[in-house]
């Protein structure tokens, strides 16, 4: 499944849509803010959902700010669902205690440390120590998301450009 939805429109940047593409249970997520008939934006376009809730000024038909809440929700946390650095355990203990990292550091090594401190790197994996970010590992959609997902409003598609890539 590839579907483009269309959320709203907003007053900086005009229309937003989000692009959500499931495949053999892998699940992707990316939007655009204001996208051009050209391929440009006049927003942000990728990861950017960041300031999705506030911006909406008017919601396209089916769309109001809870389903946009369930989309910022489900894309936070399951996007990418079959790249995950570490065991489910691992995980769970980095969305409980925030990865808090300045540069020259980064997310991985003090991820690791976070974890290590905590007596879970490594963790068991299949019966196998695992250290975090050795593989990517696969972290099944729950039935309710995908049901959610299929819940969603399509909507007035994007520019050709745009819809090329959804």
């Amino acid at each position: 499944m590839r579907k483009s939805y269309y959320i709203g429109t907003t007053r900086e940047v005009g229309r937003l849509f989000a692009y959500v593409t499931l495949v053999d249970g892998d699940l992707s997520i990316t939007g655009v803010e204001g996208p051009k008939a050209n391929g440009d934006a006049r927003g942000s376009a990728g990861q950017c959902l960041d300031n999705w809730p506030g911006m909406v000024i008017s919601f396209a038909p089916g769309w109001d700010t809870i389903k946009l809440m369930e989309l910022v929700k489900i894309w936070r946390r399951w996007h990418l669902n079959k790249m995950r650095a570490g065991t489910p355990a691992q995980e769970s203990y980095l969305r409980e205690h925030k990865v808090e990292y300045v540069y020259p550091e980064t997310h991985y090594d003090t991820a690791r440390g976070m974890l290590k401190a905590a007596g879970l790197n490594p963790d068991m994996l299949n019966g196998v120590p695992y250290a975090y970010g050795h593989q990517w590992l696969h972290e099944e959609l729950p039935p309710e998301v995908i049901e959610t997902i299929g819940t969603w409003v399509e909507g007035t598609q994007p520019p050709d450009e745009w819809a090329a890539g959804a």
